[in-house]
């Protein structure tokens, strides 16, 4: 606990800061836990997905790669 409370005043003394160089880190920073927030979502929604086939009991489930070069079961 106490790493992240030190972490969150870092990050609160860096958004806080004025000079150019800092405020660009902590944009960038952000930015990336936005983007990081948003993967996180999507895989929870695939693995949600994966998972409703699952009960299925003795169903083969095909499919096709990315490049549409081979089958999948």
């Amino acid at each position: 606990m106490e790493q992240s409370t030190g972490s969150e005043d870092w990050i609160t003394e860096l958004e806080q800061d004025e000079r150019i160089g800092a405020r660009k880190l902590w944009t960038s920073w952000k930015r990336k836990q936005q983007l990081l927030q948003l993967e996180r979502q999507s895989h929870e929604q695939k693995v949600v997905f994966d998972r409703s086939y699952c009960s299925l009991e003795n169903e083969l489930v095909a499919g096709v790669d990315e490049a549409g070069r081979v089958i999948l079961l």
